[in-house]
C-alpha cells in the first residue's frame, strides 16, 4: 500500500495537469510549512510552471529559514495564517490545495485550520484569486482528513463545536461557476505508527467566472 503523498499525487497531480499543464500560472495557495512541508510542496509541484507559491502555516515555530532550499526563497513565501480564512487574502490565484493541519498526538489531535463559516472565508479566497486572474480559473483541492481512526466521537457533523465541511466543494459560492467535480475516498499507510493504515479523501472542482 502506497503512503500518504504518494497516494495523494497519485490522484491530486493527473488532476491539476489536466486543466494547469503546460500553462503559465501566477499564484498557488497550498497548505503547510512544517517539518518539510515546503520541500514537500516544491517536489510535488515541480512539473508545473508558476511564479509564485504561498505555504499557509498556523504553527508559530515555523521559521522562514526553511525556505532556504535549492535557492527557492524567492519563488516561495510562508504566511503564519489560516488558508481557508486569510486575513489578506491573495490576488491572482490558478491553484488551491487545501489541507487540514493537524497539531498533537493521536487522542489530542484537533483540526486546527478547520473554522466556523468556512464557506465564506472560501469565498474570499476565490473573489481575491479571481482579481487581475490571467487564466480565468482557479483549481481548487481538498484533503477532508477526516478519516482517522481517532476520529470517533462526532465525526460526522460537527467536531470540537467546528461544522466538518465534508463535501466541501459542492458548496455555493457566490456566482461562480464550476465543472469537472470529483470526489476520490483512498486508503494509505502511515509511516507513524509504521505500518498504519487508515484513510481520508479528496475532492476537487474547477472555479471560473461567468
Amino acid at each position: 500500500m502506497k503512503n500518504r503523498t504518494d497516494t495523494y499525487n497519485s490522484i491530486y497531480l493527473p488532476y491539476i495537469e489536466k486543466f494547469l499543464g503546460g500553462k503559465v500560472l501566477q499564484n498557488v495557495l497550498v497548505t503547510g510549512a512544517h517539518g518539510g512541508g515546503i520541500e514537500n510542496e516544491i517536489q510535488r509541484h515541480k512539473n508545473l510552471n508558476y511564479e509564485h507559491m504561498f505555504h499557509y502555516e498556523l504553527r508559530p515555530d515555523t521559521f522562514l529559514e526553511y525556505l532556504d532550499l535549492d535557492n527557492n526563497q524567492l519563488k516561495h513565501s510562508v504566511i503564519q495564517d489560516n488558508i481557508f480564512s486569510p486575513k489578506e487574502p491573495i490576488e491572482s490565484v490558478n491553484l488551491i490545495f487545501f489541507d487540514g493541519q493537524w497539531i498533537g498526538h493521536e487522542e489530542e489531535q484537533l483540526p486546527k485550520n478547520l473554522v466556523k463559516n468556512m464557506t465564506s472565508g472560501i469565498l474570499k479566497v476565490l473573489d481575491s484569486g479571481f482579481k487581475n486572474n490571467k487564466l480565468g480559473i482557479i483549481v481548487v483541492v481538498y484533503a477532508d482528513d477526516v478519516g482517522f481512526d481517532w476520529w470517533k466521537g462526532d465525526s460526522i457533523g460537527t467536531y470540537d463545536g467546528v461544522d466538518l465541511p465534508f463535501n466541501l466543494l459542492k458548496q455555493k459560492y457566490g456566482n461562480y461557476k464550476t465543472r469537472d467535480y470529483f470526489h476520490e475516498p483512498f486508503s494509505f499507510e502511515d509511516d507513524i505508527p509504521v505500518g498504519h493504515k487508515t484513510g481520508t479523501s479528496l475532492e476537487g472542482v474547477v472555479f471560473y467566472e461567468k
